[in-house]
């Protein structure tokens, strides 16, 4: 009996940025926590196509859900860590080094609120965690320092944080 060589291949593994996690849909992640009814869902979905807003935030506001059982549900499906906004301190940019004023109003304009700078990393304070590419565009624009994201409140939404 002959045994079986392993035989190299050219195959190589995927590189980073084809490969995606799935994320399920906010109103599917609510519905299974029993947070919301579908009912409720659908309504929202309703409101949403008119508005334009975010749905967690427009159940919120419906008071089918409190900001802490959004906030938490989101944060358990894209794995942040949360920081409550109230005692969210955003970084001035006199105190952050290496990061160009221009990029820094770029990140502020956009809901990202650098809130910790080591040598090597950035900490972002974001209340939209859906945005992924977003998300990538602020890693890529603020390398090669390396970046951690957190979840604040949705009430950071839609408003500017006094920094």
């Amino acid at each position: 009996i002959a045994k079986t060589k392993w035989i190299k291949t050219l195959n190589t593994f995927p590189q980073k940025h084809y490969l995606f996690r799935y994320k399920r849909k906010l109103g599917d992640v609510l519905m299974e926590k029993k947070l919301v009814e579908e009912e409720d869902i659908k309504a929202a979905l309703v409101e949403q196509k008119k508005s334009g807003g975010k749905l967690g935030v427009i159940l919120a506001q419906r008071a089918k859900l409190t900001e802490k059982q959004l906030t938490e549900s989101l944060a358990n499906e894209y794995n942040m860590p949360i920081i409550d906004i109230e005692n969210l301190k955003v970084l001035p940019k006199g105190e952050l080094s290496e990061i160009p004023e221009e990029l820094y109003d770029w990140l502020i304009d956009n809901y990202l609120y650098p809130i910790q700078q080591t040598d090597d990393l950035v900490v972002l304070a974001t209340s939209d965690p859906s945005n992924e590419e977003l998300r990538h565009e602020a890693v890529e624009s603020l390398k090669p320092l390396k970046t951690r994201f957190v979840l604040t409140g949705w009430l950071g939404q839609g408003r500017k944080i006094k920094h």
